[in-house]
């Protein structure tokens, strides 16, 4: 998987309870073959995340952040490649896991990949069974 960072950082202070800090690949090219206006499609689908995360609670109890990277995957034995949004949360799991559904409705994607401290993962979205199983060797990591 090749990255290019362009970096949006935000972030607060340092959380407490029973958060995790897990993260997630979000694509911003829902089911659209690269075209030379994929990249606005990106920034308008980066914005949309953006706002949603806007309303998401952040401070002592959770947190998040984000960078946005080029990637590129095989599926479907296809070479694609597609902006992603590159997000930590620390939350508690079943936060990010809510986060992570709500995530693939606002943005049209099939799943979202979330990495969970310990380095195990899991796909979540509405058809994360059509994309396997998770992959450690695949995701961009923070």
């Amino acid at each position: 998987m090749t990255t290019t960072t362009t970096t949006t950082t935000t972030a607060t202070a340092a959380a407490a309870g029973n958060n995790v800090i897990a993260q997630m690949n979000i694509g911003l090219l829902p089911g659209v073959p690269p075209v030379e206006s994929s990249l606005l499609i990106a920034d308008r689908m980066q914005d949309k995340i953006c706002r949603f995360l806007a309303i998401v609670p952040r401070g002592p109890d959770y947190l998040w952040g984000l960078r946005r990277v080029d990637a590129t995957y095989a599926h479907d034995g296809r070479t694609i490649s597609e902006p992603t949004l590159v997000v930590w949360v620390n939350a508690p799991a079943d936060l990010v896991r809510g986060l992570a559904r709500i995530v693939c409705a606002v943005a049209s994607q099939d799943c979202v990949a979330v990495r969970w401290p310990d380095g195990s993962g899991e796909l979540i979205g509405p058809r994360a069974d059509q994309w396997g199983e998770f992959d450690p060797a695949m995701f961009i990591r923070y």
